[in-house]
């Protein structure tokens, strides 16, 4: 393979640079994928299987998308020039990217907290459970005085 391989390698490592650093930069944009294959693809992640019927689309967070796009293309790309002369062709890769995130629809993030929020939060959440501890409290202590109310009957009915 020689030269191509050399090219293959390249575009890999520049390609994979380019999708981490777009990872880094938005990694909870919602990003729509294409199937741009005629037949079904299924995309891994973390041992978990992602089936993508033929023309379908479907969205997922950016990391994924980019990674079933560079699995994709390396399917279709064997598939239509098992030689390898358009394999590390940035042009081809692109043209093929394009196709498959067509659609692109990132959605909307929501606002970060502010850490006063977050402070509020997490007093709210704590006053939650306070309440909810008080009121057990209280409904053993009811228990517990029923209980004693009906022993002290139980014993003056005997006397």
């Amino acid at each position: 393979m020689g030269h191509q391989g050399t090219i293959k390698r390249k575009v890999g490592k520049e390609l994979t640079k380019f999708m981490e650093e777009l990872n880094d930069k938005n990694k909870e944009d919602q990003v729509a994928f294409t199937n741009i294959d005629n037949e079904d693809f299924v995309g891994t992640w973390g041992g978990v299987d992602y089936t993508i019927k033929a023309g379908e689309t479907k969205t997922f967070f950016r990391y994924l998308t980019n990674h079933f796009t560079k699995h994709l293309i390396n399917k279709i790309a064997l598939r239509e020039d098992p030689e390898g002369v358009k394999w590390g062709s940035p042009d081809y890769r692109k043209e093929l990217e394009d196709r498959i995130l067509g659609g692109v629809t990132v959605a909307p993030k929501e606002p970060e907290k502010t850490e006063g929020e977050i402070i509020k939060e997490r007093v709210e959440k704590k006053e939650a459970e306070l309440k909810a501890k008080k009121e057990e409290v209280r409904l053993k202590r009811a228990e517990i005085l029923k209980k004693a109310r009906e022993a002290k009957a139980k014993k003056t009915k005997k006397k």
